[in-house]
């Protein structure tokens, strides 16, 4: 299939400098939920410093002390907008650790407000975006055309990738086929994933309209909407506000 072909199936085409542009006439879907929550990772080492992440564990993929703290304040926030409908929440994560390190300071929270901790199921596609052979680098660390791809991807080109990992454009296609797999029409599900994945499914969703995907998935400081640790209601069946909560 044609990248044209791809990004069409996404309601995408083409921009400037490889950056994706939105289909004004698309029709985005709506996935057979009530409501979907996204609630991206505490911040690791490598957020700080902009590393490239593979699927690897270790030190700079592990959630920073005062992001445990951060990630409890989410959930307090999940619960004071959530906590009546618990019974209907399914609850889901990525299989990387600082995930679950995630998922674990918000059972914490649960658990003091003397809730049931719900079980949660760990979704294998849900898995960050794959840098492959730039892990454990940025983009200065980079030399030759490493170093001009990962410049592209981190300025939003939807091409751009190391020669044996993903590109923004793939992590959108698998988020299309996550989102159209979902089939709780009457649940609230709650998935605590990763940055660029989640940002991927809010360009499939149009959650934030009309916003050029380079600036959903920007990691310009400032300039990101993402709030780590917190909850973001991506989509709402019956048209209720969405963005981060908090």
């Amino acid at each position: 299939m044609t990248t044209a072909a791809r990004l069409a199936r996404l309601g995408l085409r083409l921009g400037p400098l490889g950056a994706p542009t939105l289909v004004a006439s698309f029709a985005p879907p709506r996935p057979r939920v009530g409501a979907l929550v996204l609630i991206p990772h505490g911040r690791t080492p490598s957020n700080q410093r902009l590393i490239f992440q593979n699927h690897s564990e270790g030190p700079d993929a592990t959630l920073l002390p005062e992001s445990l703290v951060e990630a409890g304040k989410g959930a307090e926030v999940f619960l004071d907008a959530f906590g009546d409908r618990l019974e209907r929440c399914s609850f889901r994560r990525s299989p990387l650790h600082r995930c679950a390190q995630t998922w674990e300071a918000y059972t914490a929270v649960l658990a003091d407000r003397g809730l049931e901790v719900p079980e949660i199921a760990v979704d294998e596609a849900l898995v960050e975006i794959d840098h492959a052979s730039w892990h454990g680098k940025t983009v200065d660390d980079l030399s030759g055309a490493d170093r001009a791809s990962a410049a592209a991807h981190r300025a939003g080109d939807v091409l751009a990738k190391p020669p044996d990992g993903e590109s923004q454009l793939d992590v959108l296609e698998r988020a299309a086929a996550w989102v159209h797999g979902l089939d709780a029409p009457d649940r609230v599900v709650v998935a605590f994933g990763h940055g660029t994945m989640q940002n991927a499914i809010e360009v499939v969703l149009r959650t934030y309209g009309s916003r050029p995907p380079a600036e959903v998935f920007t990691r310009v400081p400032g300039k990101s909407h993402l709030k780590r640790g917190f909850p973001h209601v991506v989509f709402d069946a019956d048209g209720g506000a969405l963005g981060p909560l908090g």
